[in-house]
């Protein structure tokens, strides 16, 4: 089971970026406090904050998958930004982009 761990890639990726909670609220439409309320782990996004998340993670040019739970192929150490499948008769196809790391 994986848990919930927006706290370590917000503070990961602010530092990374140089923002702060204030300015990416802003820049995201996100209230401060909920933001800032994530960044220091006291509370989690919830169904009725899902819109707030994929905000986020659009600015931050991560995936969704990516700011909540803090997982990267381990094999390839690459990030899935997209995955799309799509259907051509009995063929099946599946397209995936990835964002390259190298640690």
């Amino acid at each position: 089971m994986e848990y919930i761990k927006i706290a370590e890639v917000l503070q990961r990726e602010f530092k990374d970026k140089n923002l702060s909670v204030s300015e990416a609220a802003r820049r995201c439409g996100i209230p401060t406090r909920t933001l800032n309320d994530w960044f220091t782990g006291k509370t989690l996004p919830s169904a009725k904050t899902l819109g707030y998340t994929y905000a986020l993670a659009e600015f931050l040019k991560i995936s969704l998958h990516h700011l909540l739970f803090n997982v990267v192929d381990k094999e390839t150490n690459a990030e899935v930004l997209m995955s799309a499948t799509f259907k051509d008769g009995s063929n099946h196809y599946r397209l995936t982009i990835e964002k390259m790391r190298e640690d």
